[in-house]
């Protein structure tokens, strides 16, 4: 009789869940007759009442489903329970969404997440039944006891200078770009939330959203149009209001994630590396003033070296471990990434790569070539599927215009010129595995893989032969190349200086932007590749797939004809530190032979960080001008600098007498949104010269020599009637104050008295 009951309730529940589903059908044709009238122009019932049953079916189904499911342990027949009973109605949304496209925002919503579910659902399905993570399964209280406590306290010790010293004036900052995101991009993407208006929460190009999401937490108290600079006749006058509390409010919430989340960085490279990689990876990372300084700012990058590297560092333990955590904290990075800088398909294109790298420097001479491209792929659209469904659900503007998913990958930026290269590739995969039994690939990568060995000296000589070349090039007066020129304008150096230019200056800010204990290391590493004599050893493999990246990116970077700045960049300093890191290992297992003391990590580890404290000290809160002691002191590494300085410039001339009484000059909009008098930008020399515009100080700054210098001197070759001859200031040698970014001479910030110096233009 038990099991007769059994079996009449199986049936009775199927058949109350096949009329849930009829209904939902019944009422989804209903709701597509409404706003499409594909039946004619009639309407069958309102489209309150319909939500109204909707309601009322969604909760009788809820209680149906705890009715007979008292136990929880079927959760993957729950799912796809849930899955079926919807079907039906999915296919007339997506149907009724293709011929008509105006539905109910939670209509286009709801058929995104339900696509996502069955995804979801697959993808469970078959890592739960295929995987097989070689990990040793640890709990935390176990991974702690691991690491020891001097390990976790010098990590806490290295978050802790990070939040303080980034923490520290992060109020007193006047930096590019944010402007667009104070006033306009967070405010706008708030007020479309609250809207409703979800079509118009694409408030940059980047996209951005997440710097929209953490910076938008500080309009809990603040209102930035309350701060707003005020425009008259040419000057531009600070607000009456503090706009240091705009700045910390806006500023405090996007560096507290970041600070919360720098702990991944050690987790991550410790599963991969080890705990001793992982120590000092971290305190690179955690000490280094351009990242640091980067934090400090609303700015896309100031996320972006932060989700970036965890997808790759994620990507190489899934590789390593294939362990289900490591594949989702590689898309959920990925997905945080792309909805920050669409530069991030980069690490789509490289993830592709990956199978070929693997297959050629981690060959499973036990697995089959078609498992292992079955597999590959897999994994690969598991990533990419993983990303795009937090990037849909982050991400209104996508809700109702789907479309958009496409420029978030094959039509971004970085995938503009070659994304048929990128999907050609894939489709010779499939083609070939379907086909051929992937014998194709096969042939061809067995051939590479015979010459591994080549291809990753190949590989590491290259990345020292640019640091080579731009360490010489530099040191020789730069008269080669022209890093300085190529920098200072990045977007458009390519057509004077060509493929090679551009290709050799991006090491520039790379050597040149980290420590040279991080140079050092990474250089004698390098050279420890060089002469070993085995490449299958797990961390030689991450060292040779770090430096491929860096490569790759500056390819890429090239090819786009952009140079690489320090904060185009950016990216590619915590992968660098993780190399120099394992540089540092490999020093400290080569000092094993002749210093036994088993706590010399720790003496090193504790000295870097003594020293790094002093540097940070030493740059006065203006950590993003960080230059390396090694680079000649006439060079300037961030031409493209983000403001730096432009407060202290703005407070210095806020402490002459009656300053509010100044007019100023200044080549940085930043120095006039805190100076308390009368400050212009203004390059319309028209307007200037028949206003007979009079000025008390002129500020420049070197980061603007090159094209105010550039454009004035252009105006001049071609006898421009209205003139005023700024760029002689930047050669002022006498000015009444001068603020040295980095601490050197050559990185400046002029403020000159104009009865000083005649800048009049006679032709």
């Amino acid at each position: 009789m038990k099991l007769l009951d059994k079996l009449y309730g199986v049936i009775l529940e199927k058949k109350l869940y096949f009329l849930i589903s009829f209904l939902l059908a019944v009422l989804s044709i209903m709701y597509v007759q409404n706003k499409a009238h594909f039946l004619g122009p009639e309407t069958i019932i309102s489209n309150k009442v319909i939500y109204g049953i909707f309601f009322i079916l969604f909760c009788v189904g809820i209680g149906i489903f705890l009715f007979f499911n008292t136990k929880w342990g079927k959760i993957k027949h729950n799912i796809f329970t849930v899955i079926l009973i919807w079907l039906p109605s999915e296919i007339i949304f997506l149907w009724g969404i293709s011929i008509k496209g105006e539905f109910n925002n939670l209509i286009h919503l709801g058929v995104g997440v339900y696509i996502i579910l069955i995804g979801a659902f697959i993808l469970g399905k078959y890592y739960f039944k295929n995987i097989r993570s070689s990990e040793k399964k640890i709990n935390i209280k176990e991974w702690i006891k691991q690491q020891g406590w001097v390990y976790l306290f010098l990590v806490t010790i290295i978050t802790s200078i990070f939040f303080s010293f980034g923490f520290h004036n992060i109020e007193k900052q006047a930096l590019v770009d944010e402007p667009l995101w104070l006033y306009k991009r967070i405010p706008k993407f708030w007020k479309n939330i609250a809207e409703k208006d979800w079509l118009n929460t694409r408030v940059s190009d980047k996209p951005g959203t997440t710097v929209a999401y953490l910076s938008g937490v500080g309009l809990l108290w603040e209102n930035p149009k309350e701060y707003k600079s005020i425009k008259w006749q040419g000057f531009i006058y600070s607000n009456p209001k503090n706009l240091e509390n705009l700045n910390r409010a806006m500023r405090v919430p996007l560096f507290i994630f970041i600070v919360f989340s720098l702990p991944l960085f050690y987790f991550l490279t410790e599963r991969l590396l080890g705990k001793t990689v992982a120590l000092f990876s971290y305190l690179f990372i955690g000490l280094s003033p351009i990242l640091l300084g980067m934090s400090r700012m609303i700015n896309p990058d100031a996320l972006l070296w932060l989700f970036l590297p965890l997808s790759f560092l994620a990507h190489l333990n899934f590789l390593k471990n294939r362990k289900l955590l490591y594949i989702f904290l590689t898309g959920l990075f990925l997905g945080l990434s792309l909805l920050t800088k669409y530069v991030s398909n980069i690490l789509v294109a490289f993830f592709l790569g990956m199978i070929f790298l693997e297959y050629i420097f981690n060959k499973n001479n036990t697995e089959k070539i078609q498992a292992y491209i079955k597999k590959s792929l897999i994994d690969f659209g598991s990533i990419v599927f993983i990303a795009l469904s937090f990037f849909y659900i982050l991400y209104p503007a996508v809700w109702l215009k789907p479309k958009r998913l496409l420029i978030a990958t094959i039509y971004s930026e970085a995938f503009e010129k070659n994304w048929p290269i990128f999907v050609g590739i894939i489709i010779f995969l499939i083609a070939d595995y379907i086909i051929f039994k992937s014998r194709g690939f096969e042939w061809a990568f067995n051939k590479l893989e015979e010459i591994k060995y080549e291809l990753g000296y190949l590989i590491t000589f290259s990345f020292l032969l640019g640091i080579g070349w731009a360490l010489f090039n530099t040191y020789s007066g730069m008269h080669f190349i022209p890093f300085e020129e190529i920098l200072a304008s990045p977007k458009s150096a390519y057509s004077k200086n060509g493929f090679l230019g551009i290709f050799s200056a991006n090491f520039y800010p790379l050597i040149f932007g980290i420590s040279p204990l991080v140079l050092t290391s990474v250089i004698f590493y390098g050279m420890f590749i060089l002469k070993k004599n085995n490449l299958i050893s797990e961390k030689l493999r991450v060292a040779i797939y770090l430096i491929t990246f860096t490569l790759f990116y500056y390819f890429a970077s090239t090819v786009s004809h952009v140079g690489a700045t320090v904060r185009y960049q950016i990216i590619i300093y915590p992968l660098i530190f993780i190399l120099s890191a394992m540089g540092i290992e490999n020093f400290l297992l080569w000092m094993n032979k002749y210093l036994k003391y088993s706590k010399k990590e720790i003496i090193l580890a504790t000295l870097i960080i003594i020293v790094s404290l002093v540097s940070l000290f030493k740059l006065n809160s203006l950590y993003f001008s960080y230059a390396i002691s090694l680079l000649p002191e006439k060079y300037v590494l961030n031409l493209k600098d983000m403001g730096d300085g432009s407060y202290e410039a703005a407070e210095y001339l806020n402490k002459i007498p009656e300053a509010y009484k100044l007019n100023i000059w200044s080549d940085k909009s930043g120095v006039c949104e805190f100076f308390i008098g009368n400050c212009s930008v203004s390059m319309d020399f028209k307007k200037l010269m028949l206003n007979k515009t009079k000025f008390d100080y002129y500020v420049v700054s070197v980061g603007r020599r090159a094209k105010n210098t550039r454009d004035i001197l252009n105006k001049v070759n071609n006898n421009a009637e209205y003139l005023v001859r700024f760029d002689k200031l930047y050669d002022y040698e006498k000015p009444e104050y001068q603020i040295n970014l980095g601490n050197r001479k050559s990185n400046y910030i002029k403020i000159i008295r104009a009865e000083d110096i005649d800048i009049s233009y006679i032709k």
